[in-house]
């Protein structure tokens, strides 16, 4: 029941205000043409504004996700890098430690073959002191 009363009420506003523009129309048509001219212009305006403002948040937003991927590109070969650094110097770190190590083994089997030379030409020595000695008892 509101609503219909509603409606109604609604109804009868439109019938007046089209009489009323209707009646003012004619002496006032030209100056509401240039007013809803106007009207229209700033509309075209705001609205032009208003998606200016969009597209330079929007170019804003992109420049900004733009910035930021790069910077986390950079950290990332920053990272690759360092990674790339850290691995080989343990990688010559490593084959300096076996070449210490081959070294000290060359210098242990060289050691062990002058003790062996040294341990062989005393055992000849006294092999021949001995022979000497059986020699002489004979």
């Amino acid at each position: 029941m509101k609503c219909n009363d509603d409606l109604e009420d609604v109804e009868e506003e439109w019938k007046v205000l089209r009489l009323q523009r209707a009646g003012t129309g004619a002496a006032t048509g030209a100056e509401g043409r240039q007013e809803e001219e106007t009207q229209r212009r700033d509309e075209e305006e705001a609205l032009r504004a208003q998606k200016e403002e969009e597209e330079r948040i929007e170019k804003a937003r992109r420049d900004e996700e733009g910035r930021l991927q790069k910077a986390a590109e950079e950290e990332q070969e920053r990272q690759a890098r360092e990674e790339a650094e850290r691995r080989s110097r343990e990688e010559a770190e490593e084959e300096e430690r076996q070449e210490v190590i081959a070294r000290a083994q060359q210098e242990a089997e060289r050691i062990a073959r002058e003790e062996e030379g040294k341990a062989a030409a005393a055992a000849a020595e006294e092999a021949k002191r001995k022979e000497k000695e059986e020699a002489e008892r004979a």
